[in-house]
């Protein structure tokens, strides 16, 4: 007590006061309420303590007033050993009587020290045990819960770089099934003009039974294969209209004769004089021999030159746009006077740069073609010489 005085007589400023067992040698009752004015004394001046009691009164003191906090160290009440860790917020049991049973007191003494406690006293000591049990439970939990998702993330970071393995792999087999599928449409594409040609000198109906039979089988082909969700299926032809046949284009009244169909767009092209054309076949009126000869229908149309670029960039077209913006290109730069054009399609597979170069060997507007320098742009660049 003396000591207490002179440490509260001097509680100036900041201080750091730590007291040991506050109120105890004396009445437990007189010794918990002496304890509680000297922790309002330290609280009033506004100084720092730490402060150690086995009065459950003090405890609860602490609990219930604004500026004491309880803490305890943690007891493991299966081993009846402590874990020397502090939890916060959280008053403590003696333990007394339990550590005394674990010690070997007999069963008669540790029965009549329960049965001398206050009611209160002894629920409160059974609340503490139990909080402190289930708090270990929950920690045992936690640790088990970390545990269990560490093992899930690496888990998922496994099962992720799988997924990202087999979606490439997938890719990797897709395209090369498309680009199979590309390469073996342009060998039959070009199987199918050198019909067309045949059906233009021969004007049989047995080429055209061929060529609409070729025609067919690629399409089947496309169908059945990875490409089919990008394939347009186009309609039967209706027989009325034949490569070789002499038509009247309706929109401008020119007489003029089929020299293609393309199969895949329905257009037809159609030449008159030096001049071609490409429209629908909705848009032609097939002629007779003696239609062709009225003069009625001859008209004279000037088709103004239009300024046309040097190039046609055909990187990143589908290999089934790739022959029709080509073909067009070709006839606008013929119109235009063009003798010299150039065709981007780049690296990529060859499959577009194939696909070219076979249209260009054997268009009829077409002289011939070439490649380029590699400071030009080498094999991603063919130059098309036109008649």
């Amino acid at each position: 007590m003396s000591n207490i005085a002179r440490i509260l007589k001097k509680l100036q400023g900041c201080n750091l006061v730590l007291l040991d067992e506050l109120g105890a040698s004396t009445d437990p009752n007189e010794g918990s309420a002496l304890g509680r004015a000297i922790l309002l004394h330290i609280l009033a001046s506004h100084s720092l303590a730490a402060v150690t009691t086995h009065y459950t009164d003090l405890k609860v003191f602490a609990h219930v007033t604004e500026g004491l906090q309880n803490a305890s160290f943690d007891f493991d009440p299966e081993t009846m050993n402590p874990t020397y860790k502090l939890t916060l917020g959280t008053p403590g049991g003696s333990n007394a009587i339990a550590t005394a049973a674990h010690f070997g007191l007999p069963e008669t003494v540790i029965k009549t020290a329960k049965s001398s406690l206050q009611e209160g006293s002894r629920q409160l000591e059974e609340l503490l045990t139990n909080i402190q049990k289930e708090k270990q439970r929950l920690e045992d939990l936690n640790r088990k819960l970390a545990d269990e998702k560490i093992m899930y993330s690496r888990q998922n970071r496994e099962l992720s770089t799988e997924l990202k393995k087999f979606n490439e792999e997938k890719q990797r087999l897709k395209q090369n099934a498309r680009d199979a599928i590309i390469e073996e449409v342009s060998r039959l594409e070009k199987e199918l003009k050198l019909v067309s040609s045949e059906v233009r000198r021969t004007k049989s109906q047995e080429a055209i039974k061929g060529a609409r039979q070729t025609s067919q089988s690629v399409r089947q082909q496309i169908r059945e294969g990875v490409l089919a969700e990008d394939e347009e299926i186009l309609p039967e032809e209706d027989g009325l209209i034949t490569v070789g046949d002499n038509v009247l284009i309706k929109e401008v009244g020119v007489k003029a004769k089929v020299i293609s169909i393309n199969d895949k767009t329905g257009q037809v092209e159609v030449a008159t004089g030096s001049m071609s054309f490409k429209t629908d076949r909705n848009g032609l009126i097939k002629l007779s021999g003696d239609e062709m000869k009225d003069k009625a229908y001859e008209v004279q149309v000037q088709v103004p030159l239009r300024h046309m670029s040097m190039e046609l960039d055909l990187r990143g077209k589908r290999a089934d746009e790739v022959e029709v913006l080509l073909d067009n290109y070709l006839n606008d730069a013929a119109v235009s006077n063009l003798k010299r054009v150039r065709i981007i399609h780049g690296y990529g597979t060859g499959t577009v740069r194939s696909m070219v170069r076979d249209l260009a060997s054997h268009h009829p507007l077409v002289k011939n073609f070439e490649t380029v320098p590699s400071g030009e742009g080498g094999d991603g660049v063919t130059v098309i010489n036109l008649r």
